[in-house]
């Protein structure tokens, strides 16, 4: 039961951090065309909610990996799987507000994470294309 209430607490306070009038979309792309991600974040805050859809689960032993990137500089997030139908929500916590990162990539990884990105991206996306989540309702 408590982890039912967790699990409920996250997910209003992952709506409520997209519903906010100053929360910025961002879409990942890839290679697949079936596989996709939305990043949400706000100007000057260390947290963003990544959606990810379509993605298909790793083999066994390896494992995807969220990166924050700047010139010269990648850092690495949250390790994670997705669920059978390739969806999943992460709530990543940065060291610094995501608007000071200049791209996001997820990248494919041994089980439990790595330091430095491998070349297996499968998602990516520049931060200075992200739009107001209500860009589309304001035609």
């Amino acid at each position: 039961m408590a982890q039912m209430q967790t699990q409920i607490a996250q997910s209003q306070s992952a709506t409520m951090f997209i519903a906010a009038p100053q929360t910025l979309a961002r879409r990942l792309a890839g290679a697949d065309p079936s596989a996709h991600a939305t990043m949400y974040m706000q100007p000057d805050n260390p947290r963003a909610i990544l959606v990810i859809a379509g993605m298909p689960p790793v083999t066994p032993g390896k494992i995807y990996q969220f990166w924050l990137a700047k010139p010269g500089i990648q850092i690495p997030s949250a390790i994670f799987d997705v669920t059978d139908t390739g969806l999943t929500v992460l709530q990543i916590n940065a060291p610094a507000p995501i608007t000071q990162f200049d791209q996001v990539m997820i990248t494919v990884e041994d089980a439990g994470g790595a330091t430095f990105p491998s070349d297996t991206i499968v998602l990516s996306g520049a931060l200075s294309a992200a739009l107001p989540v209500n860009a589309s309702q304001a035609d």
